[in-house]
C-alpha cells in the first residue's frame, strides 16, 4: 500500500462485521458515555441500514438504564471470537422492531457509526480465573463486617393444634379482635406518633415507654467471614465468585455483600463492597454468585481495582500464549 495511502483495513472489516453481527441479532453491551460510568445494560442488535441501527430495548438486572434521544453510547459485541466496538447516540428511544422476522418486541435507534474497530475491552468481557491454582480465595460477609452481626428474631414454636382457635390471654377475646389495635394506635392500626416524634422503644411494665437503643458502635477489625468462596471470573465492574457450602437460594439480588480477597501479589488483602447481581446453584450445596463492585468514587477504590486489574490482564497474556 503506498505509504500516503491511509490504512483503513480494520474499519472496513468492522463494519462488515456490524452488518453480520445485525443480521444474527447478535448480543450487544451498552455503556453510556458519562464521568461517572455504570454498569452497562444489554441487548441485541436488530437491524442496520443508511439510517441507523436498531436494537433491542436495553435491560440492566434490578435497575433502570435512563436514556433518551442524545444519549451517547460505547457499544460492544463479539463476531468470531472478536470483540467490536462503536460509539453512537439515540436518535429514537421509543420504537418497536421484528425480531426474527415475527416478534415485534420494544426497541431503540441509534445513528449509524462513523467508525468500528476491533479490541479488548476487559470490563465487558470477564477474564475466568476458576481453573488455575492460585485463583483467590474469597472471605465473604452479608453483613458489614465493621458492625456486629444483626441480632436474627427467633420464630415462635409451632402451634400443636393449628386448628383450634385460641384465647388471647391479654384481653380475653377468643378472636384476637381486641389485639388488633395496640393502646394508643389510630384507627387505621398505625400507632399514633408521640408529641416529640422521637424514636421510641418498647414499653415497661408500669407504661412508660424506653428510648430507642443505640446505634452499635464501627468495630476496629472486622467480624469473621460468614462465608468462604473463590473467584472464577473478574473485571474491573465485578467479580464472578462460588461461595462454598451456601444455597444460592439465601442471596438476595440487589443485596449487598462484602468481599476480602488476597492476590498473587502478595499486596494488602482487597476488600469490596459488592451488589448481588445473579446466582446460580452449583452442585447442589455451592452458588455462583455474579458480584458488581460498587464504587464510592474514593482513591482508595481506584487503586484497589488497579491491582484488579493488573492481575487480570497478567492472567489473560498467560492464557493468550497457551
Amino acid at each position: 500500500m503506498p505509504p500516503d495511502q491511509p490504512n483503513n483495513t480494520a474499519e472496513v472489516t468492522g463494519a462488515e462485521m456490524l452488518t453480520e453481527a445485525c443480521d444474527r441479532n447478535v448480543p450487544v453491551e451498552v455503556f453510556r458515555v458519562t464521568k461517572t460510568g455504570g454498569p452497562p445494560a444489554r441487548g441485541r442488535l436488530l437491524s442496520l441500514n443508511d439510517e441507523g441501527i436498531v436494537i433491542e430495548r436495553l435491560q440492566i438486572i434490578g435497575e433502570e438504564f435512563p436514556h433518551g434521544v442524545g444519549t451517547l453510547f460505547a457499544c460492544y459485541f463479539r463476531v468470531g471470537g472478536e470483540l467490536y466496538s462503536f460509539q453512537t447516540k439515540v436518535t429514537e428511544s421509543r420504537a418497536a422492531a421484528r425480531l426474527n422476522g415475527r416478534l415485534i418486541v420494544p426497541a431503540l435507534k441509534l445513528a449509524r457509526p462513523l467508525k468500528v474497530t476491533a479490541g479488548q475491552r476487559r470490563n465487558v468481557f470477564r477474564v475466568s480465573v476458576g481453573a488455575r491454582a492460585d485463583a483467590p480465595k474469597i472471605d465473604i460477609w452479608t453483613a458489614d463486617p465493621f458492625f456486629p452481626p444483626p441480632e436474627r428474631a427467633e420464630q415462635p414454636p409451632a402451634d400443636p393444634h393449628p386448628d383450634e382457635m385460641q384465647p388471647d390471654e391479654a384481653h380475653g377475646d377468643p378472636c384476637g379482635h381486641a389485639a388488633l389495635l395496640e393502646p394508643g394506635a389510630t384507627d387505621e392500626g398505625a400507632p399514633a406518633p408521640d408529641a416529640q416524634g422521637a424514636a421510641q422503644g418498647p414499653a415497661d411494665a408500669e407504661g412508660e415507654t424506653a428510648p430507642a437503643p443505640p446505634a452499635p458502635d464501627r468495630l476496629a477489625v472486622p467480624r469473621d467471614p460468614e462465608l468462604a468462596g473463590r473467584m472464577f471470573d473478574g473485571s474491573d465492574l465485578g467479580v464472578g465468585v462460588v461461595i462454598f457450602d451456601y444455597p444460592y437460594t439465601r442471596l438476595r439480588i440487589r443485596g449487598r455483600i462484602w468481599l476480602r480477597f488476597c492476590l498473587p501479589d502478595g499486596g494488602e488483602p482487597l476488600e469490596f463492597e459488592g451488589l448481588v447481581c445473579h446466582t446460580a446453584p452449583l452442585r447442589e450445596i455451592d452458588s455462583r454468585v455474579g458480584v458488581r463492585l460498587l464504587d464510592d468514587g474514593g482513591a482508595a477504590f481506584a487503586r484497589k481495582v488497579k491491582r484488579l486489574t493488573a492481575y487480570l490482564t497478567q492472567v489473560q497474556r498467560e492464557q493468550r500464549r497457551i
